[in-house]
């Protein structure tokens, strides 16, 4: 602990000591003066109780300690005019009544009593107010110009933050920007300043800064080519701002060896008519194409030690294809109504893609990006399609409330555990390959789902009952699928089983519109249940071994018009297609003993049997 050696008369501590005051308050607030004269005693607190007070004092039971400690022989110091006057003077506002009943030497009517006491004891002294403030948060504050230089007046100059977002200040006592040579995280967000006013606080700033937030400042780009003195500038904020291009240029070179994070939503970096300037500038592009995201990917590749990249709250449409970048590990995007493209190749470095309450319309396509652990799409109602390719290690994919989802496509994405379609209810494609660590798939009551594929996952079940827009489910080399079920999914035409040695019942119920069910490969299907079976023409089980005909369950179709709806026209164009259709089902099954010949004939006395 450090203590400030001071001088003091102690009959200024008689004062107090004699005077009747409620000490407790006395304490709240000495703890937050600020002892600016040489000869001023020392105010701590302590962890013990002051000894040699005398009995039945106010003081009794407080836990302040003082140490005053006589340096020279001056002459004694006049209380009212050392001790309190300088509490007045340097207390905080809020404790003005209890500085002014210092001052005026009152309290409860009682008068001060100038008896010495030199048997006062004072020791364990901890923590001692400091001289200066030892941090510069002046967030939110409005103060008028007097109050701005007495508040940087007292601030310390070793002081290593400086806020004031969202403050009115405008520019005062700039000089004693000089002064802060430790400063290394400066928040100008929402600060209004005059242009010369910039200037002269890009020029102050102190080299040592590693984070600066100008995020919706009216900051035009003022001295914009100081920033490469910022050498140890990390992290910066830019949001909400409007540059011109040779700005952008300008700050972009002079960071680009140090920055680490970049704040880039709303600004208009991101607005696709900022284009024509750079090629104006004759600013060379890696590419043909003049899509904007082509001149954000190349200037933001130059900042070699960008790793974490902020485009929220977006106020343009933007198109953003990244490719090869080395150090990005960190990608946000999203609360925003503007239009979004993502695509994402061949990241080096990428782990984490935050893309929360994006609203606009927005595709996701990622491609090679192999660290890619985590992508959050957390109340993202606009994004409608996800297309993700050779992710190995993407283990988290969160869906929370994508309610417009319509498409999502999983390939080469082994660690994905699940996927919560529950918070997708308008999704209508679902394609999964080599995704071994999703088990279940359960797409129930999704109404707008329309097609279901899943190739070399290592899915155990299958569940898609009241699916009333589905129309195809292909399943290919799932060697670990046990089960398919599919109730009432009046549109489901095409059902194809490839390959998938492990799967053992197939319930198919109320899908009367199933023309095509391809069993392929080596099955072990032991329980057949079709439903209705009058659109279906083939039906080839020459790969299920394991079946047999008892354990194929169907019902047939109706042959004649005889239960037709009331009121139902005799044309026959009005003539439902239950009705027209002739029920032709073939059915190819294994060369078999004579029993079994004679149960599948039974079983399909109605219709036409092939035996091979």
């Amino acid at each position: 602990m450090h203590l400030i050696n001071t001088q003091i008369d102690i009959s200024a501590i008689q004062y107090i000591h004699r005077r009747m005051i409620d000490v407790k308050l006395i304490k709240s607030y000495i703890i937050l003066v600020n002892i600016l004269l040489s000869n001023v005693v020392s105010f701590a607190v302590s962890d013990q109780n002051m000894s040699g007070v005398q009995q039945g004092s106010a003081l009794e039971d407080t836990n302040i300690s003082v140490e005053a400690t006589q340096a020279s022989k001056s002459e004694p110091l006049n209380p009212r005019k050392s001790l309190f006057s300088m509490l007045h003077t340097h207390i905080q506002p809020t404790s003005s009544e209890i500085s002014k009943q210092l001052l005026d030497g009152s309290s409860a009517g009682c008068p001060l009593d100038s008896t010495d006491n030199p048997n006062l004891s004072f020791q364990d002294t901890r923590t001692i107010i400091s001289p200066k403030r030892e941090e510069g948060s002046f967030f939110e504050k409005k103060l008028n110009s007097e109050e701005w230089a007495e508040a940087f007046h007292g601030i310390s100059e070793n002081v290593k933050q400086l806020n004031l977002a969202n403050s009115n200040y405008r520019g005062q006592c700039i000089d004693k920007w000089l002064e802060l040579n430790c400063l290394e995280e400066i928040n100008l967000k929402n600060c209004r300043l005059f242009s010369e006013d910039w200037m002269r606080v890009m020029q102050a700033i102190s080299s040592s800064v590693t984070s600066l937030n100008l995020r919706g400042s009216n900051y035009f780009g003022e001295e914009a080519e100081r920033f490469i003195r910022y050498r140890d500038l990390k992290k910066l904020y830019l949001e909400d701002l409007d540059l011109n291009v040779q700005t952008w240029k300008n700050i972009f070179s002079a960071v680009k060896g140090s920055l680490e994070e970049l704040f880039l939503g709303g600004s208009n970096f991101l607005d696709s008519s900022i284009e024509n300037d750079f090629i104006s500038l004759g600013y060379s592009l890696q590419t043909s194409s003049t899509d904007c995201e082509n001149i954000i990917s190349v200037l933001l590749k130059t900042l070699h030690k960008l790793y974490k990249l902020s485009i929220k709250e977006s106020r343009y449409n933007m198109n953003l294809d990244f490719f090869e970048f080395e150090t990005l590990e960190q990608l946000e995007c999203g609360d925003s109504d503007c239009t979004l493209v993502l695509k994402l190749s061949h990241m080096r470095a990428l782990s984490s893609i935050l893309l929360k309450n994006q609203r606009g319309s927005c595709k996701v396509v990622l491609v090679d990006n192999s660290p890619l652990e985590s992508l959050d799409l957390t109340d993202s109602s606009g994004v409608y399609e996800i297309n993700i390719t050779r992710s190995p290690h993407l283990n988290q994919v969160k869906l929370m409330n994508c309610a417009g989802l319509r498409k999502i496509s999983l390939r080469i994405c082994s660690d994905v555990p699940e996927l919560n379609l529950m918070e997708c209810p308008n999704l209508e494609f679902i394609e999964l390959e080599e995704c071994g660590s999703i088990w279940s798939i359960n797409v129930d009551h999704h109404k707008n789902i329309k097609e279901i594929k899943l190739k070399k996952c290592d899915t155990f079940d299958l569940n898609a009952n009241y699916c009333l827009e589905l129309y195809s489910i292909i399943l290919q080399d799932c060697t670990k699928l046990t089960s398919v079920r599919s109730d009432y999914c009046p549109k489901l035409t095409t059902i194809r089983l490839i390959r998938c040695p492990e799967l053992t019942s197939l319930i198919l119920k109320d899908v009367s519109e199933l023309q095509n069910l391809d069993l392929v490969g080596d099955l072990n299907i032991r329980h057949l249940d079709m439903g209705k079976i009058e659109h279906l023409s083939w039906l080839d089980l020459r790969n299920c071994n394991a079946l047999s005909a008892e354990n194929i369950l169907f019902i047939e179709p109706e042959k004649s018009g005889k239960n037709k709806k009331p009121n139902q026209e005799t044309d026959n164009d009005k003539v439902p297609d239950w009705v027209k259709r002739k029920n032709v089902l073939t059915v190819k099954v294994n060369q078999k003993d004579e029993e079994t010949r004679t149960a599948y004939i039974e079983k399909f006395k109605k219709h036409k049997v092939e035996f091979s």
